[in-house]
């Protein structure tokens, strides 16, 4: 069985979280939405090439476990 971290997991680990942090805070992005999940999405659908919102979410209810 596969045990390593996923491509994407890997390339979430990079120090773009404190760059990410900072922008948030100073535009006051967190604001009722959560920014880091909201990223964590689009990122994946961009990485994924998924065509609509409805493929993103079917493809992330597929094994929720991994969510």
């Amino acid at each position: 069985m596969y045990r390593s971290q996923s491509i994407f997991s890997q390339l979430m680990q990079f120090d773009l979280w404190r760059a990410f942090s900072h922008l948030v805070a100073r535009y006051h992005g967190n604001l009722g939405v959560n920014c880091a999940q909201q990223f964590n999405a689009t990122a994946f659908a961009q990485l994924t090439r998924r065509k609509s919102l409805w493929d993103l979410v079917a493809c992330l209810d597929a094994v929720p476990a991994k969510r």
